[in-house]
This record gives C-alpha cells, structure tokens and sequence, in this order.
C-alpha cells in the first residue's frame, strides 16, 4: 500500500464516494484547496467557512482554476440545512487556517452539534473529518467526538478511523461516518 499523508488520503476515500453527479460539501472551506478537489470531482460543492479571509482564499483560488460549481457561504457549518438538506459527502478539515490566526480554530463542541445535525436532518453517504488532536482544541475536539461515535448505532453507521500507529499521538488523523 502506498502511503498518503492524511489531507491526501481524505481526498482518496471522498473518490470512493464522490461522481462527477455528486453534491458534496466541505464544512470548513479554509484556503480552498478541499473546495477545489471537491469541485473538481462532483457536481457542485456547497463550501462553508466563518472566517472572511477563507472565503477569499477559496474563491481566488477556484476562480483561478476556473471553477463554477460552488456556492461559498460564511457561515457556520452547523447552518448547512439552511442551504442543502441532501448530499453525497460531508468534509471536514478540522482546525484552524494554515498561515492564519491559531486563535480561530474550529470548536469542539460546535463541530459535535454539527454532526449530530448532519446525522439527524442530512441524507448523506459519508462524513469525513480531518481530525488535527496536535493543539489543545483540537485534542477536545478529537476526544468529544471518538466518544460520540462510539456511541451511535453500528446497524446503521459504518464508523472507522485512519491514523499511523507509529506517529507522535497529535499526528492528524481521519475519522469517517458512514451510511448503511
């Protein structure tokens, strides 16, 4: 096997679930290179972020790739059902904006709300995040939803987790909710 770094095996397994028919949406669009993938492989991509700085990132960074299939939206992901209620794949890269204010980080418990949402009011096939357990909110947030999906139902949902055995334990890693 081949080995990826993490963002780059998240892009592999979206493969699996992804056509170029898909609706998908990447919950935190950061400096768009997520966006662009996602964009690139499916049919139109609704891509969310707080911060103004990733919204213009990822939109010059898609116009430059003359991308048309997206819709930006500042906003917190955990908003997604005021835009899209159906979806093939839900993306998280969790953390903050690489070259941006460390001090604005995706929120532990913001994030766990969201996938609950998503897992009560989205029809999906996937959720996958990207999971960055290398700085103090993101080790919270790491911890608050390995215990949440522990608990959901496996009849259900297919739960499973990528990370390196023999890396430092804040080493990124990839957590995915999959559908039945």
């Amino acid at each position: 096997m081949k080995y990826y770094r993490t963002t780059s095996l998240s892009h592999k397994i979206c493969l699996d679930y992804i056509t170029k028919d898909s609706i998908v949406i990447d919950a935190t669009c950061g400096n768009g290179h997520d966006t662009l993938f996602l964009c690139q492989n499916s049919k139109f991509c609704f891509a969310f972020d707080i911060q103004e700085g990733a919204i213009k990132n990822t939109e010059a960074l898609l116009k430059a790739n003359n991308i048309m299939n997206y819709q930006l939206i500042k906003d917190s992901h955990e908003n997604f059902y005021n835009y899209c209620l159906k979806c093939d794949l839900v993306l998280f890269n969790l953390g903050y904006l690489p070259k941006g204010n460390k001090e604005n980080s995706t929120q532990a418990e913001i994030t766990l709300l969201t996938i609950k949402k998503i897992i009560d009011k989205l029809e999906f096939k996937l959720i996958l995040l990207v999971i960055y357990p290398g700085h103090s909110e993101g080790k919270k947030e790491s911890q608050l939803l390995e215990k949440f999906l522990k608990s959901i139902c496996q009849k259900t949902y297919n739960v499973f987790k990528f990370y390196n055995l023999n890396q430092i334990e804040t080493a990124p890693y990839i957590l995915g909710i999959e559908k039945k």
